[in-house]
């Protein structure tokens, strides 16, 4: 992750309890009481997950951020369930907004913003057309 997008990402995450937290709320007794995992640590864990089991997603993030895991997959589970996922859209959007106002390390290829490389291998057939193309 770059370090300006990322250092973007850390400060919508600091400002979720104050501009977010009524839609993030889907009742609202939800986040109200001072949890083991913080919302902050809620929104980056679910940003940071990368497919594997929510025990070691849980391991890998805490790693990261060199703190103690004292939270069992099932509280995360629980206080994800808490979290309303329209308001990761928006969350999202906001930060998309910012990352385009000013595109400090965004990399452009042909004046289009490059948002994805999926590694796709293939072989193309060894024809007087491909060597032309290339």
């Amino acid at each position: 992750m770059k370090k300006a997008f990322y250092k973007r990402l850390l400060a919508i995450s600091n400002q979720l309890t104050s501009n977010y937290i009524e839609r993030i709320r889907s009742k609202s007794s939800d986040f109200t009481r001072q949890r083991k995992i913080s919302l902050q640590d809620l929104f980056l864990q679910m940003i940071a997950n990368k497919g594997k089991s929510q025990k070691n997603e849980l391991y890998n993030y805490y790693s990261e951020v060199r703190a103690s895991m004292d939270v069992s997959a099932t509280a995360f589970y629980n206080a994800r369930m808490k979290f309303n996922p329209e308001a990761l859209l928006t969350i999202m959007q906001d930060l998309t907004e910012e990352e385009y106002e000013n595109p400090v390390d965004l990399v452009t290829l042909n004046g289009y913003y490059v948002m994805a490389v999926d590694g796709s291998d293939f072989s193309l057939p060894n024809t007087d057309f491909q060597y032309r193309l290339s």
